[in-house]
């Protein structure tokens, strides 16, 4: 089981984290737009120019382009014809009115991405370019995406488009294992000035690595938890369709605590806390929290360790943080860390010691699905984890339990685009999805075709149905910008390596 989240976790150990939150280049990811799949069934008809290699300058890191289908019913979506437009973008097929029918916005002399037939939007996805590859992840591959995204978009042109006008689609590439090619990514993708990038991996770690286009006004939508701060600073050019931070660890801390997580009388003595370095404001939003849901200082015992530059804190650190743990009478753990951390050292320095306290999970750094995968746990230490999750994670692994509407809204286009139902969940068809239909949502609900007053139209847009690993969201002004508007508990068990959800009834986010 592996979803945008889990991107995060599983290539940690070959990436260099940083807990940068502004300026491009000190947040910026590492790219490589330039080693693409080639052949493979269904591969993209006519892909246009590739970046240059690695190290190239910003101006030869080029998108990747493709003719994309006509409609989205039949065979597998690549392979269509169709005539890319001037720009090197292909627009998905399907009909819809030009700009001058009834009910459409006109669009500003010079709007970026767009015409009076065309709105252009910028797609970015995972490319663990080289040896390693997608696969090493279990993430769909490049030439997959594109198909992914062609058939989605092509689902929304079928139905009528957007503003009256079909979405076109510009490919983009981000590899972790290369900061510079991602961060002249970045620079490509403004400059080719799209209407918004919808970006379903490219952007996806570390922290604040997609603010370089939001500090250029292109609007970015983006699956990572996004920051106070970072709403703050770059409204109204930054949204997710997932969850803002300070939801994410306030929901945490509050259900862990409804659910008797800190109760005394169910074994409650004290909490350690994990924290690694790379996420300060993350950090402080956890402990503020804890303290409004009664957990004292005096009942805390925290271990903070340097933000490790492989991804994975050293065996030692891990080990010292047990022994503190334990010496302090921890009997509850909840770790703010990445899986390459806690999966990988800390759970098995803690079995080592004989130390087996209740863990608890948050939607940070992708933890909750690393935990999941190939780099699980120490099994016999963490059977019983729990976690709580603004994702629906675990609908995939529990049985008899239902899939969202939107959930098998997406796998019926991607099945109908050649792919099978599976691809919802571990390949990122579901965040696929959500980063359109998300699009979709804001250029409907706009009241002007500006790139300002793109994400302002997601507050007139009610109820955006998404597809797992995200979970149906309401936007609302001034500045909610994210999801996260319903909590699950999750309970992480042995016997199957996965996680089973508690209840399939959600329960409502936590008011600030």
């Amino acid at each position: 089981m592996v979803s945008l989240a889990a991107i995060v976790a599983l290539v940690a150990w070959a990436t260099i984290p940083t807990g940068a939150r502004d300026g491009a280049k000190s947040t910026s990811l590492r790219a490589s737009t330039g080693s693409r799949a080639s052949g493979g069934e269904g591969a993209a008809a006519s892909l246009g120019a590739t970046s240059a290699g690695e190290g190239a300058a910003a101006t030869s890191a080029g998108p990747a382009s493709a003719s994309l289908p006509g409609a989205t019913g039949g065979g597998p979506a690549a392979g269509a014809s169709g005539a890319a437009g001037a720009n090197g973008a292909a627009a998905a097929g399907g009909s819809a009115a030009g700009a001058g029918g009834p009910g459409c916005l006109k669009a500003p002399a010079g709007t970026p991405g767009v015409t009076d037939t065309t709105i252009t939007i910028a797609f970015g996805y995972l490319n663990l370019a080289g040896p390693i590859g997608n696969g090493a992840v279990g993430v769909a591959t490049p030439d997959e995406f594109r198909r992914m995204a062609t058939a989605v978009a092509a689902d929304i042109n079928a139905r009528g488009g957007v503003q009256c006008r079909t979405i076109q689609l510009k490919f983009y590439e981000g590899n972790p294992l290369n900061q510079d090619q991602t961060h002249a990514v970045c620079l490509q993708a403004a400059a080719d000035r799209p209407f918004l990038f919808a970006d379903a991996g490219a952007f996806a770690y570390p922290q604040g690595v997609y603010n370089c286009l939001p500090q250029q006004k292109v609007p970015i939508l983006t699956p990572q938890l996004i920051l106070p701060s970072e709403i703050a600073r770059f409204s109204p050019y930054l949204a997710t369709y997932s969850s803002d931070a300070s939801t994410a660890m306030r929901d945490a801390a509050f259900g862990l605590k409804q659910r008797a997580f800190f109760d005394p009388a169910k074994g409650f003595k004290k909490l350690g806390l994990l924290y690694d370095q790379c996420g300060p404001e993350v950090n402080r939003l956890l402990d503020t929290y804890l303290a409004k849901a009664g957990v004292t200082a005096s009942q805390i015992s925290k271990f903070q360790f340097a933000c490790p530059s492989s991804g994975f804190a050293s065996p030692s650190d891990m080990a010292q943080a047990v022994n503190q743990f334990r010496l302090a009478g921890v009997t509850h753990v909840i770790p703010l860390t990445g899986g390459g951390s806690f999966s990988t050292s800390f759970t098995n320095a803690a079995e080592g010691q004989r130390f087996r306290p209740k863990y608890a999970l948050t939607d940070y750094q992708g933890i909750i699905l690393t935990t999941a995968s190939a780099m699980k746990p120490n099994a016999d230490n963490f059977d019983g984890g729990t976690a709580v999750t603004i994702g629906s994670y675990g609908m995939d692994t529990t049985p008899g339990f239902p899939l969202d509407a939107g959930t098998r809204r997406c796998q019926a286009i991607l099945v109908r685009a050649g792919f099978t139902p599976d691809y919802t969940f571990g390949k990122i068809g579901g965040g696929v999805c959500s980063a359109l239909w998300s699009a979709e949502a804001a250029i409907k609900g706009a009241r002007a075709l500006t790139r300002e007053a793109l994400f302002p139209g997601l507050f007139n847009a009610g109820l955006v149905q998404l597809a797992y690993p995200n979970t149906d969201a309401t936007f609302r002004a001034p500045a909610k910008f994210f999801g996260g508007d319903t909590w699950a508990q999750l309970v992480w068990l042995k016997s199957c390596g996965c996680w089973h959800n508690l209840d399939p009834k959600r329960l409502p986010s936590f008011a600030p």
